[in-house]
């Protein structure tokens, strides 16, 4: 779950959003409610009521139109959408999957799930040889992602216990994001 939620989406999203727009990236993220939904049906048979369907395939039918809209612009535009898409899919992936483990510990979970993003994104940054921060952003940085990442996952494992992943999914998908 961590892989996808830490790993794949994080990357997905930083390639995606270096070859299209910020604005069509910003609307494309909204497909992350989508993907959860569907697959808390799929996978948990969570109930999906007809207003549910419509605003999916509403957000799916956006989607769509964005790439389209991109296709004009040019390859590049359409891959970095489709990236995009890559990475809402991943987390609608890493949303579900959480449910199964959203009676555990909440704590624990961001630990793990922190430690694991940590050391891909490290992992990435060697490959890439890039330069190691100062001390003063890294700790910056290290307190916004436990305070934004962290407390936002303990908070939507503990609603996934009484609402189940397709509707906290679509809440939290909708809602400002540390992503």
């Amino acid at each position: 779950m961590a892989v996808f939620g830490a790993g794949i989406g994080p990357t997905a999203l930083a390639w995606g959003l270096q070859h299209t727009s910020g604005t069509s990236a910003s609307l494309m993220l909204t497909l992350e409610a989508m993907f959860t939904a569907v697959l808390a049906r799929l996978w948990y048979h969570e109930t999906l009521d007809r207003r549910v369907i419509l605003g999916l395939s509403l957000l799916t039918l956006g989607g769509v139109v964005l790439v389209l809209d991109r296709a004009q612009a040019g390859r590049t535009q359409v891959a970095g959408l489709l990236a995009v898409m890559a990475a809402t899919a991943s987390w609608g992936v890493d949303n579900t999957l959480s449910r199964a483990v959203s009676a555990r510990d909440p704590r624990q979970v961001v630990m793990l799930k922190g430690a694991i993003g940590a050391a891909a994104t490290a992992m990435l940054a060697a490959v890439y040889k890039e330069p190691l921060s100062a001390l003063g952003p890294a700790i910056g940085l290290l307190l916004v992602g436990a305070t934004g990442y962290g407390l936002s996952l303990r908070l939507y494992l503990l609603a996934q216990r009484s609402f189940g992943a397709a509707r906290t999914g679509s809440v939290f998908a909708f809602a400002p994001s540390p992503r």
